[in-house]
């Protein structure tokens, strides 16, 4: 029977855990990596109600993005989860950032060409950087186009942090989770920012403004909605690995 052990080494070969941001705590949060895998259960995060639904499919593993451990635990109360899913004898591992760096871009663009015509995704070859992908549109676009579209893929109102008007964008680059710092909006921009699009979970309201000020047209489709896409692809990547493994999504 397959083990945890095989299952975080194969996240480990597709998404390398060394990669994590030092703040991180991905990998085995919870459990034993000598323990047989009956089912798994991929989520975004570990909650009691993703235990309740494990425990239904049969799943005595879950593999989520966000760790169920973050910070250091001083006290481990009989309400919490991760007390929930060591008595239930649930093992935990989750991939976070490394598998943000890995193909969080990718996916989000992959999702959005659904809807939008643009050229190939391209892969700008640095894996340490979570904006590593970015894609030419075929045709002209403007920003509004892009909030449209890019509200319709991900099912979201876009918020007042996002910034768009009806200038022609010829490039977008994506990033999932709350990935705006300067150095992740400008990353594919190359200096210029005429244009350029980039979308991302959720930012905060200087970098908007900032955004702003420099013609980029920034949207934020939500932090789990930006998110969700590594969940289908987990599970479906362990499905291929694994299968003779049930294996269970959230989504």
């Amino acid at each position: 029977m397959v083990t945890v052990k095989e299952i975080y080494d194969y996240i480990d070969s597709i998404a390398p855990y060394e990669a994590q941001e030092s703040y991180d705590n991905s990998g085995l949060n919870i459990g034993s990596f000598n323990a047989p895998v009956a089912g798994i259960y991929t989520a975004l995060d570990c909650t009691k109600k993703v235990l309740i639904e494990a425990e239904k499919a049969g799943a005595n593993l879950v593999v989520c993005h966000h760790p169920v451990i973050f910070h250091g635990l001083k006290r481990l109360s009989s309400n919490s989860v991760v007390y929930s899913a060591a008595r239930k004898n649930i093992a935990v591992l989750s991939a976070h950032t490394n598998l943000d760096k890995a193909c969080g871009a990718r996916l989000l663009l992959e999702k959005l060409k659904r809807n939008l015509p643009f050229s190939d995704i391209r892969f700008r070859g640095d894996y340490a950087a979570y904006c590593d992908c970015e894609a030419e549109f075929i045709g002209e676009f403007t920003g509004e186009d892009l909030a449209r579209a890019v509200s319709e893929t991900f099912g979201c109102t876009l918020d007042s942090r996002s910034v768009y008007d009806s200038e022609l964008i010829t490039r977008v680059a994506a990033a999932p989770g709350a990935c705006d710092s300067p150095d992740m909006i400008y990353a594919a921009c190359d200096g210029e920012t005429r244009g350029y699009a980039y979308i991302t979970g959720e930012a905060r309201w200087d970098k908007t403004i900032d955004a702003q000020n420099d013609g980029i047209t920034l949207l934020t489709v939500g932090h789990r909605e930006s998110e969700l896409p590594m969940v289908s692809f987990l599970k479906t990547q362990l499905a291929e690995k694994f299968p003779g493994v049930n294996i269970t999504c959230e989504v």
